[in-house]
């Protein structure tokens, strides 16, 4: 199985922290191939879907990437930041077991799964959906939300509120070329909303909350990465990967990152 992630600018330019998590990754799943894509595969991919990478946000490639690959090759989807605790052996197997599909459930208000961390099998119906649809509503040309003017930005706030999903429906995809920030988040809502066999399937795929994986973040930045060894262990020890923000303040992530590089040289990995 492929371990994906993506540093558009090549890995060999990447800040060495994305490279000591990287590291980490293929220390703790020796018997995985972990591809980190550039930007010259990235695009070659984007264009063979028929859409100009230039037009796109760094944001919508990656989301592209991730869907294009799985939905296509099938193997596992982590953002370059994501930092794992444990093999994927110890836990991906079980969470796989009912269905070849797996993402953390509910990370935030009206998303019902992340997309920091995906797995699917080749060809997996959700995985093959959820790529048709995403990639096919970039075909158009269209503008994050943020660069909308004022009123668009204001219905905008009121629909996230009221029903997300709907974002993704070919209606609202007609009428507007802006999109929400976390818009292929809210075309997976849609088709287990309109699609009653991918409901069927979304509901047999293991449950397992997005919290666990987002506790280390806010203890991290609130105690300015200075945490003692029974709290980071027990931070650690809660989920199997750990999604974090870093681009402002990789530092406060040093000690977690020694913490489980010193774990695996003890081990031998």
């Amino acid at each position: 199985m492929t371990i994906y992630s993506m540093w558009y600018q090549g890995f060999e330019n990447a800040p060495d922290f994305v490279k000591r998590i990287h590291e980490i990754w293929c220390r703790l799943n020796p018997d995985h191939v972990a591809h980190v894509i550039g930007g010259e595969e990235a695009d070659e991919l984007l264009f063979a879907e028929g859409i100009e990478p230039g037009k796109l946000t760094m944001q919508v490639r990656a989301n592209i990437v991730r869907a294009v690959l799985l939905a296509d090759r099938g193997g596992v989807w982590r953002d370059v930041s994501l930092i794992p605790a444990v093999p994927l052996v110890d836990w991906l197997p079980q969470a796989l077991d009912q269905e070849a599909f797996f993402a953390f459930r509910n990370p935030g208000e009206g998303r019902i799964l992340s997309n920091w961390f995906l797995a699917s099998e080749v060809g997996h119906p959700l995985m093959a959906a959820w790529r048709e649809a995403y990639v096919s509503y970039f075909r158009t040309d269209r503008t994050v939300a943020r660069e909308a003017p004022y009123w668009v930005r204001f219905k905008n706030r009121r629909r996230i509120r009221r029903d997300p999903a709907s974002f993704a429906s070919p209606e609202i995809a007609r009428k507007t070329k802006y999109y929400p920030y976390f818009i292929m988040h809210y075309h997976f809502a849609w088709l287990i909303q309109t699609q009653p066999e991918l409901a069927a399937l979304w509901a047999r795929v293991t449950n397992r909350p997005a919290t666990e994986a987002l506790r280390l973040r806010p203890v991290v930045e609130a105690q300015q990465g200075q945490l003692d060894d029974p709290t980071l262990n027990a931070l650690l020890n809660a989920a199997p990967v750990h999604k974090i923000r870093w681009k402002k303040n990789a530092e406060l992530y040093d000690k977690v990152l020694t913490q489980i590089e010193r774990g695996l040289s003890e081990r031998g990995i």
